[in-house]
C-alpha cells in the first residue's frame, strides 16, 4: 500500500532540492570542460568529448523513486517495485531497494543496473555506500563507454569513486555476447586517479580458446604515456627478410621520455635504437639513434642518426638544430620502409638562430649536407653555406591618403662546396607597393631594387669534382661557371617596376534549377626590369622557376639571387567561379598567357634563352560535383607548336567513409609521364580491398637519380573488420634506386583498443592513398554516454 504522507514528503524534499541545487549548478556542475570558447551566458560550457565533470564542491541531494515506498525518512527506507535512486552523475535502479539512512548503506536487489561517470554495471545484487561511493557488486556484468570496453566479473569491488578492483574478470571490446576475444583475468584494477588499469594471471582467449597467457599487465586507459612494453611489429621483404622489432616505452617524466627498440633483422644482424624526447617551457630536443654492428650483408657497421632541436633564448629570440646522418650510401636504400625514405639522397644539417631586434626580423645560421651517393646515377652536392646571416622588415606608412607596403632585405652568405669555387655574396632587396581602389577596380603599383656585390675565396677545379663525383663539364648544369675559370668577384644594381590591375565581378545564374554567384575576375600584370649581363656570374643556390598559373602572375623567375632575370612583359589572366548559396565553390576556371615585348637574355649557365614573344598557355580549373567527387586539372600548352607541355589530372571520389578512388595523371615533356591509381573499397561482408598503382612511362629525374621507366611503387591488400578486431594483409613493392626495388609483406592484427601486433602497413597506405580510412573507425567513436541513465 502507497504510503501517500510520505511520498508527498519526498516530493516536497526533491522540490526545494532542485531549487537549491539550481542555484549552485549555474557555472559548477559542467566545469572545467574542454572548449572554453563556447559559453553560454549561464557559463555552462559545451565539452567536445561530452565528459560529465563533477565538481566536488556541490553537495547533490539525493532521489528516491517507485511504486512503493515505506519506512522512517530518518532510519530506514524500502523502494519496491520500479525502485530507483538519483543523485548527481549516478543512477540506481532494483526491483527493491533498502536505504539505510543512519548506516548511510543502500542494498539493492533484482535487476539492479548501477550507472556512473561512463560505467554501466548490471546484476543481481548491489551494497553500496552512497556517501564514500564504497561497496560491491556480485555477478557482474560492465560497459565501461570510456574506453569502448565491457565483460562480466564474479565481484566488483567499489573502493573510491575513482577506483574499482573486479575480480575474476574478463575484458573485451567486442559487443555483447560471444565475444571474438577476450583477456581473462584473476583481478582487474581500474585506477581512474591514475589513469592506469593493471591485472594479474592473465591470458587472451580467442573464440573462447586461450591463445597467449600474458601473464600480469599493466596499461594506461586514458591515452596517456605509460612505461612497459608496446607491441611488437615485424614484416618481411626481399632485402631484410625477416624483421622483428620489440619497443620498450620508458615515460621518465611528464617532460621527458625514451623508447628503447631492439630489432632482430633476419638477412642483417641485430640493430639497437632508440630515441628520446625532451620538452621544457623554452626548449624542446628529440634525438634518434640507430645501430646495427657487423651488417651480415655489407661486413661493416651501419647506423643512422637523427636529432633536432629548439630553444628559446627569449621571447624575441631562438636557436635550432637539425641533424640527419647515416653510416653509407646504402642505408636507407637498405633499411627504408617506402619509396620516399628509400629515395633520400641528400641529409641535410641547419644550425640556426632566429630573433627580432628594432623591428628588424634576423637569422644567423650554417647548413651542411651529407651527400649518398647511387653509382648508377652520382650526383652533385649542393653548397653550404658557413654562414648564412638574413635581416628582414616589413613595414607601412602614410603617402597621402594612402597605406604603402616596403619590405627590406639584406643577406650575406659564404658558400664552400668540396671541389667547386667558394665566394661570398651580399644581397640586398627592397620592394615598395600603395593599391589604389577605384569601384570594383583595383591598381597595385610597385618598385623594387636588387643590389648584389660578391668577392670569391676559392678557385673550383674540374679535374677534382670528376674524380670525386664522377661529374664531367657536361654534367655540370647551373655550375658550369664555378670551375676553374670563375669570375673573382662582381658587383650588381638592378631597378625594377610592376603594375598589376585587377577586378572581380559579379552575377547571379541559375543551372538545373539551382541559383549560383558567378564571378568573372580579369586580371593585367606588367613588370618591367631591365637587362645587366650576368652570363659568367657563379651560381650556388639559384633554379629557374617551375613555369605555373601562379608564376605568370608574379615577378619571380629564378629561385636564389644569382640571377636577376630582365624583364618586359604582360601578362593577362581570366579567372571564373561558380559558388552556391552557402558559398562553396563547385566550379573555378582560370587562364592566363604572358606576352614578351623584349628577348629574354639573363639566364642560368646550360640553359636557352627564350626567343619566343608569348608563353605557354596556362589553364587550371576544379570541379566539385558533389560533395563525393572532386575533378582538377591544369595544362600548359605552346600554342605556335600546337604541343602540350604539361598537363596534370586528379580525380577523387569519396562516396563514404571506407570508399575512395584516386586517379592522378602527370605529364612533363622529356620529365615526367606517370600514372597514379589508388583504391579502398569494400568487396564483400567485412572485407576491404586497397591499392596503389604508381608507374612510369619514360625516363624521370628525381633526387635519388636518374630512374628508367616502370613501376614506381605497387601495393595491394585485403583488410578484414571483425566488428573488435581487424588484420591487414598488404603487398609492397617499391624503387629504392636506378636498378633496385625493395619487396615487402606486411600482416598486422589489431585488437580494437588494446594493440596492433605485427607488420605495421598503416604508414603506407595513408601515404599512398589518399581519404584512406582505418575500417574500424569508419562510423562513430563510441560516446561517454551512450549509456547513460
Amino acid at each position: 500500500m502507497i504510503n501517500y504522507r510520505f511520498l508527498f514528503k519526498c516530493t516536497l524534499l526533491i522540490i526545494v532540492g532542485a531549487l537549491s541545487l539550481q542555484k549552485k549548478v549555474s557555472g559548477e556542475v559542467f566545469s572545467e570542460l574542454s572548449d572554453p570558447s563556447v559559453v553560454s551566458e549561464h557559463r555552462l560550457r559545451l565539452d567536445s568529448g561530452l565528459t560529465l565533470k563533477l565538481n566536488p564542491d556541490i553537495v547533490s541531494p539525493s532521489y528516491l523513486l517507485g511504486e512503493k515506498i515505506k519506512g522512517q525518512i530518518d532510519d530506514t527506507i524500502i523502494v519496491e517495485t520500479g525502485a530507483q535512486y538519483r543523485k548527481l552523475g549516478i543512477s540506481l535502479s532494483a526491483n527493491r531497494l533498502v536505504y539505510d539512512l543512519v548506516q548511510s548503506e543502500l542494498d539493492a536487489e533484482g535487476n539492479v543496473t548501477f550507472f556512473r561517470e561512463g560505467e554501466l554495471y548490471t546484476g543481481p545484487r548491489l551494497s553500496l555506500n552512497p556517501l564514500t561511493m564504497q561497496g560491491f557488486f556480485e555477478d557482474v556484468r560492465y560497459d565501461f563507454t570510456r574506453i569502448n570496453g565491457r565483460g562480466k566479473a564474479d565481484r566488483v569491488d567499489f573502493i573510491r569513486p575513482k577506483e574499482v578492483i573486479l575480480q575474476g574478470a574478463t575484458f573485451t571490446t567486442c559487443l555483447a555476447g560471444r565475444p571474438a576475444w577476450e583477456l581473462r583475468s584473476s583481478k582487474i584494477i581500474v585506477d581512474d586517479v591514475r589513469s592506469v588499469a593493471t591485472t594479474e594471471n592473465t591470458s587472451l582467449y580467442w573464440n573462447n580458446s586461450e591463445l597467449i597467457p600474458l601473464g600480469n599487465l599493466s596499461f594506461s586507459i586514458s591515452g596517456k604515456r605509460k612505461s612497459g612494453l608496446l607491441a611488437p611489429t615485424f614484416s618481411v621483404n626481399s632485402k631484410l627478410g625477416l624483421d622483428l622489432t620489440v619497443p620498450y616505452y620508458l615515460n621518465i617524466a611528464p617532460n621527458r621520455d625514451l623508447t628503447f627498440y631492439p630489432r632482430l633483422v633476419g638477412r642483417r644482424g641485430v640493430q639497437v635504437g632508440a630515441d628520446m624526447r625532451l620538452l621544457g617551457q623554452e626548449y624542446y630536443t628529440e634525438v634518434g639513434l640507430q645501430v646495427l654492428p657487423s651488417d651480415k650483408i655489407a661486413g661493416e657497421d651501419r647506423w643512422f642518426g637523427r636529432a633536432t632541436a629548439r630553444y628559446n633564448l627569449s621571447a624575441k629570440r631562438s636557436v635550432s638544430l637539425s641533424l640527419n646522418r647515416v653510416s653509407d650510401n646504402d642505408y636507407f636504400a637498405d633499411f627504408g620502409a617506402s619509396v620516399l625514405a628509400a629515395s633520400q639522397r641528400i641529409l641535410p644539417t641547419t644550425i640556426q638562430m632566429n630573433g627580432v631586434l628594432s623591428g628588424w626580423s634576423y637569422q644567423a645560421g650554417y647548413q651542411g649536407y651529407q651527400v649518398l651517393q647511387d653509382p648508377g646515377a652520382p650526383i652533385l652536392p649542393p653548397y653550404e653555406w658557413s654562414p648564412k646571416i638574413a635581416l628582414s622588415k616589413n613595414t607601412d606608412f602614410l603617402v597621402g591618403y594612402k597605406d604603402t607596403d616596403i619590405s627590406l632585405n639584406v643577406e650575406a652568405t659564404h658558400f664552400t662546396h668540396p671541389s667547386l669555387t667558394d665566394g661570398t655574396r651580399l644581397v640586398g632587396k627592397a620592394n615598395l607597393s600603395t593599391p589604389f581602389n577605384f569601384g570594383p577596380v583595383k591598381l597595385v603599383p610597385a618598385a623594387n631594387l636588387h643590389y648584389t656585390l660578391y668577392k670569391k675565396s676559392k678557385d673550383g677545379n674540374l679535374f677534382e669534382t670528376n674524380k670525386r663525383f664522377n661529374i664531367n663539364q657536361s654534367l655540370l648544369g647551373v655550375y658550369a661557371n664555378n670551375t676553374n675559370d670563375s669570375k673573382s668577384s662582381y658587383e650588381r644594381l638592378v631597378p625594377g617596376v610592376s603594375v598589376e590591375l585587377s577586378s572581380a565581378l559579379e552575377r547571379r545564374s541559375e543551372f538545373r534549377g539551382n541559383a549560383y554567384t558567378n564571378t568573372i575576375e580579369p586580371m593585367l600584370f606588367y613588370a618591367f626590369t631591365p637587362y645587366h649581363n650576368q652570363d659568367n656570374f657563379p651560381v650556388f643556390d639559384t633554379s629557374s622557376v617551375t613555369s605555373s598559373l601562379a608564376q605568370l602572375l608574379s615577378e619571380t623567375s629564378f629561385f636564389g639571387d644569382d640571377r636577376v632575370a630582365d624583364k618586359n612583359f604582360l601578362t593577362a589572366a581570366l579567372t571564373t567561379r561558380f559558388l552556391d548559396d552557402e558559398g562553396f565553390e563547385r566550379i573555378r576556371a582560370s587562364v592566363a598567357q604572358r606576352y614578351y615585348f623584349d628577348r629574354q637574355r639573363v639566364v642560368l649557365p646550360g640553359q636557352p634563352v627564350r626567343e619566343d614573344d608569348e608563353s605557354d598557355l596556362f589553364f587550371e580549373t576544379g570541379i566539385k560535383a558533389s560533395g563525393d567527387l572532386s575533378i582538377s586539372a591544369l595544362g600548359q600548352y605552346t600554342r605556335k607548336l600546337g604541343l602540350w607541355q604539361n598537363q596534370i589530372v586528379s580525380i577523387r571520389f569519396s562516396p563514404k567513409p571506407g570508399r575512395a578512388l584516386s586517379f592522378d595523371y602527370r605529364f612533363t615533356r622529356n620529365s615526367v609521364d606517370s600514372a597514379d591509381l589508388s583504391f579502398q573499397t569494400p568487396v564483400s561482408n567485412n572485407w576491404y580491398a586497397v591499392g596503389r598503382y604508381n608507374y612510369s612511362f619514360q625516363s624521370r629525374s628525381e633526387a635519388s637519380g636518374n630512374q628508367p621507366p616502370g613501376l614506381v611503387e605497387a601495393l595491394f591488400g585485403l583488410e578484414y573488420n571483425g566488428g573488435c578486431w581487424v588484420s591487414r594483409l598488404v603487398a609492397q613493392r617499391y624503387v629504392t634506386g636506378s636498378t633496385e626495388a625493395t619487396n615487402a609483406l606486411f600482416f598486422q592484427v589489431e585488437l580494437n583498443g588494446i594493440a596492433r601486433v605485427g607488420a605495421d602497413p598503416l604508414n603506407a597506405l595513408k601515404r599512398g592513398i589518399p581519404n584512406y580510412r582505418r575500417i574500424n573507425q569508419l562510423g562513430p567513436m563510441p560516446s561517454n554516454f551512450d549509456n547513460f541513465r
